[in-house]
C-alpha cells in the first residue's frame, strides 16, 4: 500500500472516531443511527485494510472484494440516510446526508481520476483528503451547534414513541368537578 494511502486511512480513522465520541458524547447517536453505524462499519473496513495491506494475497485476491463490499454498504447506508433526511428524523440528518453525499461524489471523481483521466495518486489522494477533511470539519461543526428545542405548538403534533397518550377529550354535557 502507498504510503498516502496508508496516511490517508489514518486520516479516516482518527477523523471519523472524533465524529463518533462527539456523536456520543453529545447524545446524538440514536438519532442519527444510520450515521454512526456507517461510520462504525467504514472504521472497521479501513483499520483491517491496513492491518493486511502488506500481504500479498490481500492485495490480489482480498481488497477487490473489500472495495465491492465497501461500496455497496456505502450506497445502501447512503439510501437509508437520504430516507431519515427526507423524513426529518433528526435535525441534523439532512446536514449529515449532504455530508456523506459530497463524499461519495468525491470518490465517483476519485474513480473517474483514476480510470478516465489517468491522473497521478497525488492528485487522488488530495481530492479525497479534502472530501474527508471538509466532511469531518461538517460534521464537527454540526455536533458543536445548539439545537433549538421544538415549540409547543411542534411537539404538540409530534408525539414521540413512549409519550403518554393525551386525555380523552371531554363531552359538552360533561361538567368538571
Amino acid at each position: 500500500m502507498h504510503v498516502g494511502i496508508f496516511l490517508l486511512y489514518g486520516l479516516y480513522l482518527v477523523s471519523e472516531i472524533a465524529v463518533l465520541a462527539l456523536l456520543r458524547s453529545t447524545g446524538n447517536f440514536s438519532g442519527l443511527f444510520p450515521f454512526g453505524l456507517w461510520m462504525l462499519v467504514d472504521v472497521l473496513v479501513a483499520g483491517a485494510s491496513m492491518i493486511v495491506s502488506f500481504d500479498p494475497g490481500y492485495r490480489a485476491l482480498q481488497q477487490p472484494r473489500l472495495l465491492l463490499f465497501h461500496s455497496a454498504a456505502f450506497l445502501a447506508f447512503l439510501v437509508w440516510m437520504g430516507v431519515d433526511a427526507a423524513r426529518n428524523a433528526h435535525p441534523l440528518a439532512g446536514i449529515f446526508f449532504l455530508g456523506f453525499f459530497s463524499l461519495a461524489m468525491a470518490r465517483v471523481l476519485e474513480y473517474l481520476l483514476q480510470r478516465l483521466v489517468a491522473r497521478p495518486l497525488p492528485w487522488i489522494l488530495l481530492v479525497q483528503t479534502v472530501a474527508v477533511t471538509c466532511l469531518t470539519a461538517l460534521l464537527i461543526a454540526s455536533l458543536l451547534l445548539p439545537i433549538p428545542p421544538q415549540g409547543a405548538a411542534e411537539q404538540r403534533f409530534a408525539p414521540m414513541l413512549g409519550d403518554p397518550a393525551p386525555p380523552p377529550a371531554l363531552a359538552s354535557s360533561e361538567v368538571r368537578a
